[in-house]
């Protein structure tokens, strides 16, 4: 088995638990080495220490490969993430292949002749260089969702419900929920509200004055007034050491 670890860097505590960890890993005789911006041919499986931001920038590398994603937290929410305490007894768990592996749904996000995937969200947003709404409307299937004016609209999966669509009045969906939510940004409208679509749904964007995009919390810049989201025909797999504890990130990291 050949792992390879990352960090992130502006965070020192991650130095730390990578020490810690490769210490661990190199105990049960566990191949493993430090990556960057590329991974080695056979790698099994992909390290990330840090948030869900070191996260989202290192994810693309394990998708490439199609190796699934041993994520500890080493930032500040990390609900993706599996705790850095123990780490010998889960480096031993790693090395005799004991652990599971979760999958969860992505994004495809199409913006003109650009496209993105995303584990968390894709945001049409408003200029952000100026302190004005813009009429947002998002479509499905010819039949219009919502019509209004606000600083923007994201759709997110499962495993985004607790980012920036909890923070824009989204409900929590279990992580291992199907299909993806729509959530107005700052609607000026008491008719606008998030609605959950199934697996097999498409939904259309538009911005009548042009938006910005993000995918993940990454400004994709201007991309013109329509972006076009559906749930991605590939999956991100996670390693998991430990018994997931969703709903206990949820009532300790959000009350």
């Amino acid at each position: 088995m050949k792992i390879a670890v990352c960090r992130n860097r502006e965070r020192e505590e991650s130095l730390a638990i990578q020490s810690a960890l490769c210490e661990a890993l190199a105990k049960e005789g566990v191949d493993f080495y430090l990556a960057t911006d590329a991974l080695l041919p056979q790698t099994d499986i992909l390290c990330v220490l840090g948030g869900d931001g070191t996260l989202f920038a290192y994810a693309h590398l394990a998708l490439a490969m199609d190796i699934p994603i041993w994520f500890i937290n080493a930032g500040s929410v990390g609900f993706l993430a599996e705790s850095s305490e123990d780490l010998p007894a889960r480096a031993a768990q790693i090395a005799a292949r004991r652990y599971t592996i979760a999958e969860r749904d992505l994004l495809e996000v199409k913006a003109g002749d650009a496209r993105y995937t995303a584990l968390n969200d894709a945001c049409l947003m408003r200029d952000t260089s100026r302190l004005q709404t813009v009429t947002l409307t998002a479509t499905t299937c010819d039949e219009t969702v919502a019509r209004y004016r606000g600083d923007g609209a994201l759709v997110c999966t499962p495993m985004g419900s607790t980012g920036y669509a909890f923070s824009a009045g989204a409900p929590i969906v279990a992580p291992d929920g199907q299909g993806m939510l729509f959530v107005p940004i700052a609607a000026h409208s008491l008719s606008a509200r998030p609605v959950l679509f199934g697996p097999s749904a498409v939904l259309t964007l538009s911005c009548q004055e042009g938006a910005e995009l993000f995918v993940d919390g990454v400004n994709r810049s201007h991309i013109g007034d329509v972006v076009e989201v559906r749930l991605s025909q590939r999956k991100v797999r996670f390693v998991l050491t430990e018994k997931p504890s969703f709903f206990a990130k949820i009532s300790t990291k959000l009350l």
